[in-house]
């Protein structure tokens, strides 16, 4: 089974982050460098196959979240009725909607130089990592290119056995960019929210705009065409009717991953890998 592990190139040691009895993979650090997450195949609901009498397990896999200091409250433990957030959920949608409502700046005007913000510090206390696993309470399928932001919001593409009714052999078992659900998940309404269908999107360092990939078939003559469309969208809304700004072609992208790395130092201090043999940097760098 394909297991999550860190490793420290201070100390050259790696952890085990998940165990050998469930398949775990798509690891990635939150931008505010608290939890860890990843997707895991942890729900057994099997089905009959129908050439034979054999159990067939399909759609295990669910979002996960690990904490990754012991201080670092389980963002989803039980919530009480009496004493909840509801005064800091006020200042947040306050501050929200003031952001909302600064009037944009003209062409000529010069924008006001942003304050650049300080690098995030990644802190892992190894010890009983394993046991700081909560799950998110979503669909189980098959998730890939997770992404949380600093508002709390974790955003996704899960795809399940019910997507592949209707799709020739050549979308079937193409490797990756199958077209999928984009959801997006909110820790603090505990809520889930489904954008759309789409094969593939990246969000922004600022985690402020989305550029998504639509692949779409069109009916020819001769040979189905799939023409391929990137859209921008703000991250900012939280329902699916969202504003859409059509990509210039040339048009200069902002990688995820790009700027001067978080620490002092120019090596990344903390890895995630899937096993021993595939590396995944996963270090959280500064936002251009």
């Amino acid at each position: 089974m394909p297991r999550v592990y860190l490793y420290s190139l201070a100390n050259k040691q790696q952890t085990a982050v998940t165990d050998s009895w469930y398949g775990s993979g798509e690891p990635v650090f939150s931008d505010d460098g608290k939890y860890l997450l990843l997707a895991s195949a942890r729900d057994f609901k099997p089905t009959f196959g129908d050439q034979e009498f054999a159990n067939v397990y399909r759609d295990m896999q669910r979002v996960y979240l690990v904490t990754l200091a012991k201080e670092t409250a389980n963002p989803l433990a039980p919530k009480s009725d009496e004493v909840g957030k509801a005064a800091e959920k006020r200042e947040k949608e306050k501050a929200k909607q003031a952001e909302e409502k600064k009037p944009e700046a003209s062409p000529g005007e010069k924008k006001p130089e942003e304050k650049s913000k300080k690098p995030v510090v990644v802190k892992v206390d190894t010890d009983g990592i394993q046991n700081r696993i909560v799950g998110l309470e979503i669909t189980p399928g098959n998730y890939r290119n997770i992404r949380m932001l600093d508002d709390n919001r974790i955003f996704y593409l899960r795809r399940t056995a019910g997507d592949e009714v209707g799709e020739d052999d050549q979308e079937l078992f193409q490797d990756k960019d199958k077209k999928s659900h984009l959801c997006g998940y909110n820790l603090d309404d505990r809520k889930e929210t489904v954008i759309g269908d789409a094969n593939n999107y990246q969000i922004t360092s600022d985690g402020k705009k989305m550029l998504v990939k639509i692949k779409r078939i069109t009916p020819s003559s001769t040979s189905p065409k799939i023409k391929s469309r990137q859209r921008i969208m703000s991250t900012r809304s939280r329902d699916s009717t969202c504003s859409w700004i059509a990509v210039r072609s040339g048009a200069r992208s902002t990688s995820r991953a790009g700027g001067k790395c978080a620490t002092s130092s120019s090596r990344p201090r903390w890895t995630a890998s899937i096993g021993k043999q595939c590396a995944i940097n996963m270090q959280r760098c500064c936002r251009s």
